[in-house]
C-alpha cells in the first residue's frame, strides 16, 4: 500500500512538472517572439503615451494632462497611471526601448505562474493541481496579454496573489498585492474593493467568524495603504479636472453613454456572452453544468456549495455583477481581458466540484481536453462585420508585420501622410506605437484621400460596406497574412487639386 502511494505521488509529481514545463516553454516562446513588437490596442495609451509624458516631463506632475488641455497625450481619468509611471522609470534606467516593456511583463509572468501554482496546490487535490495549471494559464487571452506586454498581466497576477493571501491568511502578502491591484487601472481598483468584500465573507463562511466591527476594521488594515493612495489619485483628479465619466472633451466619452433602447442592451448582452464563452472557454462552462447536474443527482450539491467553494462563488458573483452592470448601462466595448479573474475562479470552482462525481483519472483526461480547447482558442475568428477581441488572441500576430509592410509601402511611394487616415491601431502619432524617433501622424477621418482599412480595426458595418463600393473607394494595395489583412484604399470622392499617379504625390 505504501509502495503504491509513493508510486502514485511520483507519477503525479512528474505530470505536474511536465505541465509546468509546458506552460514555461510556451510563455518563453511568446516572450521571445514579442520582444521587439510594437505596442498594440489600448497599450498604446496606458503604457506608451502615459510613460512618454512622465519620461519627457521628468515626473514633474503626478497627474497627466486633462482632456481640455489640447495635449497630444492625456490621461484616461478613470485609470490610475501606475503603468505609465513604472514604464517611464524603467526607460530612465535602460533607455526607451520596446524590449523594456516586454521584459518587465516577463518578470510579472514569473510571479503569475508561481502564485497560480501555489493557489492551485492549496485549493485542489494534489493529484490534479498540476494538470489544471495549463488549463488556466494557457488561455488565449492570457497568452495575448503576455505578447502585447499588457498591464492586465499585473492586474491578474495581483488578483491571484490577493485571493491566495486571503485563503492562506497572509496579511502582508495581501497588502503588497492589493497595492498593485488597485493602482494598475480602474478595473483593478474596483476589483480591490471586491477582494475586500470577499475577505470578510470568506472569514464568515470558511472560518466561521462572526462579522463584527472589529473584524471589518482588522480586515481593512491590509487594504488601507492601497485604498488611501488610489483615493488620493481620484480626489486629486476630480479637483483638478472635474468628474471623470461625463467630460465632453474626453476621447472616450461615447463609451460612457447609455445604450439606446432595449435592442442595444440585448446586443451588448450577446457580445458579453460571446466574450465569456469564446476561444474555447465554453468547454469549462459545460463542465460546470455537468458537475452541478451530477452533484444534484447524487445529493451532494448542498455539501459542494459550502465552505471554500461558496466563498469563491461569491467573489465570482461580485465580479460578474460588476461587469454586467457596465454591459447593460454603457456602450463601452467589452473584451475578454477584463474577465481573466473570473475565468480563473470559475476554473477552480469547476475542478473542485468534479472530484465529487468523477475519478481523478477521468478528471486528468478532461483537463488535457480543456488544455487543447485553451490553446486552439487562438484559432477562433469571425466574419469582418462581427467585432473580434484581437487583443485576446494570438491570432492577431500578423498585425505587426502587416503594419510595417503597409507603412513602408506608403513611405517608399512618397504618400502624403496628411492625406492618409486609418482605423483603430493604425491612426494617431505612430511614435507612441513603435517608439521610433519621428512624428508620423495618421488621421482617423473617414473623408480623407486615403484610408488604411484592416479587420484589426473592427470598423462599423456601414464603413465596411462602403469600402466595397467602387464608386466611392478603389483598392490600391492589400497585405494579408493568417487571419489579418491590411488594405490601402483611395477615396474617389476626395477633391484634390494635386494630380497623382497610382496614389503617389506629384512633387
Amino acid at each position: 500500500m505504501v509502495k503504491e502511494s509513493i508510486t502514485s505521488f511520483r507519477t503525479n509529481l512528474k505530470a505536474g512538472h511536465l505541465f509546468l514545463l509546458l506552460v514555461l516553454l510556451i510563455y518563453s516562446l511568446v516572450i521571445i517572439f514579442s520582444i521587439d513588437k510594437c505596442y498594440f490596442w489600448d497599450n498604446v495609451q496606458f503604457t506608451s503615451k502615459e510613460a512618454h509624458w512622465y519620461f519627457n516631463n521628468n515626473f514633474s506632475s503626478f497627474l497627466l494632462p486633462g482632456f481640455s488641455e489640447n495635449s497630444e497625450i492625456v490621461g484616461s481619468g478613470c485609470h490610475p497611471p501606475l503603468m505609465g509611471i513604472m514604464t517611464a522609470f524603467l526607460w530612465k534606467i535602460f533607455g526607451k526601448h520596446l524590449w523594456v516593456s516586454h521584459l518587465f511583463i516577463a518578470f510579472w509572468v514569473v510571479i503569475l505562474v508561481y502564485n497560480t501554482g501555489k493557489l492551485l496546490k492549496f485549493v485542489l487535490p494534489e493529484e490534479i493541481a498540476g494538470y489544471i495549471l495549463p488549463v488556466i494559464l494557457l488561455d488565449s487571452t492570457i497568452l495575448a496579454q503576455i505578447f502585447i506586454a499588457s498591464p492586465d498581466i499585473i492586474l491578474l497576477a495581483s488578483f491571484i496573489i490577493s485571493v491566495r493571501a486571503v485563503i492562506e491568511k497572509r496579511r502582508w502578502l495581501l497588502a503588497a498585492a492589493i497595492l498593485f491591484l488597485v493602482l494598475i487601472n480602474g478595473r483593478g481598483a474596483m476589483t480591490g474593493g471586491i477582494v475586500f468584500i470577499f475577505y470578510i465573507i470568506h472569514q464568515k463562511i470558511y472560518e466561521n467568524k462572526k462579522i463584527t466591527t472589529r473584524i471589518i476594521y482588522e480586515s481593512l488594515l491590509p487594504f488601507l495603504p492601497a485604498f488611501i493612495l488610489v483615493g488620493f489619485y481620484y480626489i486629486s483628479y476630480i479637483i483638478s479636472y472635474g468628474w471623470i465619466f461625463n467630460d465632453p472633451d474626453s476621447p472616450w466619452i461615447s463609451g460612457w453613454q447609455r445604450p439606446e433602447g432595449l435592442l442595444h442592451i440585448l446586443k451588448n448582452l450577446a457580445a458579453f456572452c460571446l466574450r465569456l464563452g469564446e476561444n474555447g472557454r465554453f468547454f469549462i462552462y459545460l463542465l460546470g453544468l455537468f458537475a452541478l447536474a451530477g452533484l444534484y443527482k447524487r445529493e451532494k450539491l448542498k455539501a459542494a456549495l459550502n465552505g471554500l467553494n461558496l466563498s469563491l462563488a461569491w467573489i465570482f458573483f461580485f465580479l460578474f455583477v460588476f461587469f454586467f452592470y457596465f454591459v447593460v448601462s454603457t456602450t463601452s466595448a467589452m473584451t475578454p481581458r477584463y474577465y481573466m479573474g473570473m475565468f480563473v475562479i470559475i476554473n477552480i470552482l469547476v475542478f473542485r466540484m468534479l472530484p465529487g462525481i468523477l475519478s481523478l483519472r477521468n478528471i486528468k483526461i478532461i483537463s488535457i481536453a480543456a488544455i487543447a480547447f485553451s490553446i486552439t482558442g487562438n484559432l477562433w475568428t469571425y466574419p469582418d462585420n462581427i467585432s473580434k477581441a484581437w487583443d485576446a488572441t494570438l491570432g492577431h500576430l500578423p498585425y505587426y508585420e502587416l503594419r510595417a509592410e503597409c507603412l513602408d509601402y506608403l513611405e517608399k511611394n512618397d504618400y502624403d501622410f496628411t492625406k492618409v487616415s486609418g482605423g483603430f491601431c493604425f491612426n494617431r502619432n505612430q511614435r507612441y506605437t513603435d517608439l521610433k524617433d519621428r512624428d508620423l501622424i495618421i488621421s482617423d477621418r473617414i473623408d480623407n484621400k486615403y484610408f488604411i482599412y484592416s479587420n484589426i480595426s473592427n470598423l462599423e458595418d456601414v464603413l465596411i460596406t462602403e469600402f466595397t463600393d467602387p464608386e466611392k473607394w478603389s483598392e490600391i494595395r492589400t497585405f494579408r497574412k493568417g487571419f489579418v489583412f491590411v488594405s490601402i484604399y483611395k477615396n474617389r470622392l476626395f477633391d484634390d487639386p494635386e494630380q497623382d499617379v497610382y496614389g503617389m504625390r506629384v512633387k
